[in-house]
């Protein structure tokens, strides 16, 4: 898990680094195409983000290995919280299932 995404998680659901629980679970992408579609609309006016999204595909074609992409454990709709370049480089590469890290606050 990169430290990184898991500050990013933390400062989103208002908690220390440490009261972050995450559950890497595998997921079929189709859960997120509305977020892949929209993500992918918007990089007409967001030629940096498709810039990050092209690096991403440049490394994983490399053999990069595919991190997961965060969600609240609780959100049915699984909002990405952090990964949302990665998942659409995962979408044009054509990976069908992903790791998603189910994020929680631990009591």
């Amino acid at each position: 898990m990169n430290l990184e995404d898991k500050i990013y998680v933390a400062e989103w659901l208002g908690v220390e680094v440490e009261k972050v629980k995450v559950e890497i679970e595998i997921e079929p992408i189709d859960k997120f195409i509305k977020q892949i579609t929209e993500a992918m609309l918007s990089y007409a006016n967001f030629p940096k983000d498709k810039k990050r999204t092209d690096r991403i595909v440049k490394l994983l074609k490399g053999g990069a290995p595919v991190l997961p992409v965060y969600v609240e454990k609780s959100d049915n709709n699984f909002f990405i919280m952090e990964g949302r370049h990665r998942i659409v480089a995962f979408y044009i590469l054509g990976i069908k299932e992903i790791p998603v890290a189910k994020c929680s606050v631990l009591m």
